[in-house]
C-alpha cells in the first residue's frame, strides 16, 4: 500500500491507521490524509460534478498521477482525501443549521430535468405500496400479539395507547402516495439534483463550513436529503421547524416532490422490541417524537 501511495499520489506514508472497515488514516512527516475504499466507481462522477459546479463546501478527493480520483488496489478501488481535524464544536443545533444550508446550496446549484423511462413512476409506486402494506402488517401483528397477552408490560401499554396514531400515519402515507400518482400521471420528466445522502454530525465542520464525505452522494430527487435526516438522527432532537422552513424558502419544491416527501416521512419506521423493557420504552418514545415531528413537516409543506 505504501508503494502505491508513493507512486500514484507522491505520498510518503510513515503510518497507516485503520479507522473503520473502509477508512484509513495515512500519516506522513508533514500532514495526514484519509484513504477510503469506494463502493463503486460513482465517486469519480461525483468529483466531476463537485469540480464543475465549484461546490467548495464539500471535501474534494486528490487526483492520482493519471488525473483520476480512483486508483485500483488489488480487487478494490481506493481514493484519497485531505485529513481535516474535527473542530471540537459539537453543538448539534448549529451543525444541523449548517447542514440544511449546505444541502439547500447543493440542490439549487445542481438541479436539472431529465426525461424518465416508461414505467419509472409505476415501479416507484409499486415499491411504496409494498412498503405501506408491509408496515401496516408489521404493526397489526404487534398489536394482535400484545392484545392476546395476559400480562402487558409498560412498553406494551405505551404501544397500545398510541397504536391509532401509528396506523393513522401509515394511512396518511397511503393517501399521499395516491396524490403523487395523480400529480405525476402525465409527467414525462423529473427534476434531479446532487444529494448528499449521508447525514452525520461528524461530517459537518463548523469552522471550515464544510461537509466531509462524498461516499454516498448521488443524483436523485432532492427530497431524499430531508428524508435521510429524519431516518438517521440518533437522538430525540426533532425540533427542525425553522430549519425546514428556511430550506423551503431557498429550495422551491414541486407539488409532487412535496407529496412524495410526505408519503415517505409518514411511513412509520419498523421498530425492534426486545427483552430490555427500558430500551423498549425509549424506542417507542423516540418513535412518537418522530411522528409528532413529521406532522410538523407535513403542515409546513402543505402551507407552502
Amino acid at each position: 500500500m505504501k508503494d502505491l501511495l508513493l507512486e500514484f499520489y507522491s505520498i510518503n506514508a510513515i503510518g497507516i491507521i485503520k479507522l473503520s472497515k473502509k477508512c484509513y488514516k495515512i500519516k506522513t512527516s508533514q500532514n495526514s490524509f484519509i484513504l477510503k475504499i469506494a463502493d463503486d466507481e460513482n465517486v469519480q462522477t461525483i468529483y466531476n460534478y463537485i469540480t464543475m459546479l465549484k461546490l467548495n463546501f464539500i471535501v474534494k478527493p486528490l487526483l492520482n498521477k493519471n488525473g483520476l480520483v480512483l486508483t485500483k488496489y488489488q480487487d478494490k478501488w481506493i481514493y484519497i482525501t485531505p485529513y481535516l481535524e474535527q473542530d471540537g464544536i459539537n453543538v448539534k443545533g448549529l451543525k444541523l443549521r449548517v447542514y440544511f444550508e449546505k444541502i439547500a446550496q447543493l440542490h439549487n446549484k445542481s438541479f436539472y430535468s431529465e426525461k424518465i423511462s416508461n414505467g419509472y413512476f409505476e415501479k416507484l409506486f409499486e415499491y411504496l405500496q409494498d412498503q405501506i402494506v408491509s408496515r401496516r402488517s408489521f404493526f397489526e401483528n404487534m398489536i394482535q400479539k400484545i392484545e392476546s397477552s395476559n400480562y402487558k408490560s409498560s412498553s406494551e401499554w405505551l404501544f397500545l395507547l398510541n397504536y391509532n396514531k401509528i396506523m393513522a400515519s401509515i394511512n396518511k402515507s397511503d393517501d399521499f402516495l395516491r396524490k403523487v400518482m395523480k400529480q405525476t400521471e402525465s409527467k414525462s420528466s423529473i427534476r434531479l439534483s446532487l444529494v448528499y445522502n449521508n447525514f452525520d454530525y461528524d461530517h459537518i465542520l463548523l469552522e471550515k463550513d464544510m461537509l466531509l464525505s462524498i461516499d454516498k452522494m448521488k443524483i436523485d430527487l432532492p427530497i431524499f436529503d430531508i428524508y435521510d435526516v429524519y431516518q438517521r438522527m440518533d437522538d430525540v432532537f426533532f425540533d427542525l421547524d425553522d430549519l425546514i422552513s428556511n430550506y423551503l424558502k431557498k429550495v422551491i419544491l414541486y407539488d409532487y416532490e412535496k407529496s412524495l416527501l410526505c408519503c415517505l416521512l409518514l411511513l412509520v419506521p419498523v421498530i425492534d422490541m426486545n427483552e430490555d423493557e427500558i430500551e423498549n420504552v425509549i424506542t417507542l418514545t423516540r418513535l412518537f417524537y418522530y411522528l409528532n415531528a413529521v406532522q410538523t413537516v407535513i403542515d409546513l409543506l402543505q402551507a407552502k
